[in-house]
């Protein structure tokens, strides 16, 4: 299953200003802490050894996963754990590869606001990209 249309457009792809259509949720990147951190990791990347890092500050979310190219677009196949503050978290073991994803936070399907890198789909919204070397 493919996300279905519900951000509004972006105004550039370079800084998508996204808002969910009808519904108020508040998500953002995660603030840095000493942990994860530009300085301790890598050109502030999140691939790592063991994995690609997905994190997602939404306070006030049930249930948050993240669908891509590398699970066929399903929104229940990798689900985030949540964490301290607010937090959602997940490692996922992707091979080398270019990956478009969004996250799904309560059903609503979202960008990561810590994407480096965005791309228009089909339905005229932007998905995230993550590329693994």
């Amino acid at each position: 299953m493919k996300p279905a249309k519900l951000m509004s457009k972006a105004k550039s792809a370079k800084n998508p200003v996204l808002k969910p259509s009808r519904l108020h949720l508040k998500v953002a990147a995660p603030k840095p802490t000493k942990k994860n951190s530009p300085a301790s990791r890598k050109g502030d990347s999140p691939v790592r050894e063991d994995g690609v890092s997905i994190r997602l500050l939404a306070p006030a979310a049930r249930k948050v996963c993240v669908a891509g190219t590398f699970n066929g677009w399903s929104a229940g196949a990798n689900l985030l754990s949540p964490a301290e503050g607010g937090e959602w978290r997940v490692v996922l073991p992707l091979a080398r590869g270019r990956y478009e994803y969004l996250l799904v936070v309560d059903g609503i399907w979202l960008p990561d606001p810590a994407a480096c890198e965005f791309v228009t789909n089909e339905f005229g919204g932007l998905n995230s990209v993550i590329s693994v070397n």
